[in-house]
């Protein structure tokens, strides 16, 4: 069990408050990052799949390359965050999420865009798994 922050009104007391709303922040932030962007490539598939003149089977790709990486590299990273530490774990998922977003955003191609709409979810489910107890 963690050590006592100390009485109430006490600089320990105080700095563990101010540790809890950071690590409350930061974890708040990438859920909210990760709600968005599954919910918005619902909503833009079809403008996405008129710009790469993509057809059913690559349009379908490019919702489900998330869900099957999702399901499949839980567990895994589950055991990751135990071994090398889940603040360590969530932040490199943290960081690798945004930037294969950011990549995705400029995607050459239908096939560009289904992997870097892959690789945030490996990178998600790393961080997501990090924050649980």
């Amino acid at each position: 069990m963690a050590d006592a922050p100390g009485e109430p009104g006490s600089s320990d007391h105080a700095e563990a408050l101010r540790y809890a709303w950071r690590v409350c922040s930061v974890t708040g932030l990438g859920l909210v990052l990760i709600g968005l962007s599954s919910s918005t490539l619902n909503v833009a598939l079809p403008a996405v799949v008129r710009h790469f003149d993509a057809g059913p089977l690559a349009s379908s790709w490019i919702l489900l390359a998330h869900l099957l990486i999702s399901t499949s590299t839980l567990v895994l990273f589950g055991r990751v965050a135990d071994l090398l530490g889940r603040r360590e774990v969530y932040l490199v998922g943290f960081a690798l999420f945004t930037g294969a977003s950011l990549l995705a955003g400029i995607a050459p191609d239908v096939g560009v865009l289904i992997a870097l709409r892959a690789a945030p979810r490996c990178s998600r489910w790393s961080a997501g798994r990090a924050t649980r107890c």
